[in-house]
């Protein structure tokens, strides 16, 4: 982490240690470590990746760039549809705001359960349990898997469980309800995430 971001905190170390763990108990994680590293992940490489995760947050321009220059058929019809539904019934626009489509706070949306603590696992402060930072959607098509642990594959299955709403998870926020979507505005959602 010091090589990532500069700065060294008492709880650095334990977080990579904790997340080595992990990365090395998913298969998929370990094939992909494996391919760029040529080893498992380990407290030298974990960050190494995060860093190399957060630079690709600042994704290129994009076809979504373009039409809000100006340039009005640089997207689809089922793209423009999804840009609605995105700022509209979808309710995305809430935390995935901004040029870099995320308002940078953290949040809870009840949907990748597990036992991991978010950010209270740094913070050790109690309102931060179960918070994860909200991503940026910019190239979000080229981050799979999805969620905060790798639970959903593709941008379909995160849509289709944004519009189950996480209903009965008692510690999400409160902006995640049921979406009542229909197959077509899943696609054209899924379209516009795509051309981000």
């Amino acid at each position: 982490l010091e090589q990532v971001w500069g700065y060294r905190h008492p709880a650095d170390t334990r977080l990579v240690n904790v997340h080595v763990q992990r990365l090395r108990a998913n298969s998929s994680y370990v094939s992909r470590f494996q391919q760029v590293y040529g080893e498992l992940p380990t407290d030298a490489n974990v960050p190494a990746a995060l860093g190399s995760f957060m630079a690709r947050q600042f994704a290129p321009r994009n076809r979504v760039d373009d039409f809000q220059q100006g340039n009005r058929s640089a997207l689809t019809a089922s793209e423009l549809r999804g840009k609605d539904l995105f700022a509209g019934k979808a309710r995305c626009i809430g935390c995935h705001a901004g040029p870099n489509f995320t308002d940078e706070s953290f949040r809870s949306n009840g949907i990748a359960i597990n036992d991991d603590f978010g950010r209270a696992d740094v913070t050790d402060r109690n309102r931060d349990y179960k918070l994860f930072k909200v991503p940026s959607l910019r190239g979000v098509s080229l981050t799979a898997p999805y969620m905060h642990n790798g639970s959903k594959s593709t941008l379909r299955d995160v849509v289709n469980a944004y519009n189950l709403g996480a209903t009965g998870v008692s510690n999400r926020d409160s902006d995640i309800r049921p979406l009542q979507l229909s197959d077509q505005e899943i696609g054209d959602l899924v379209a516009f995430l795509n051309a981000l």
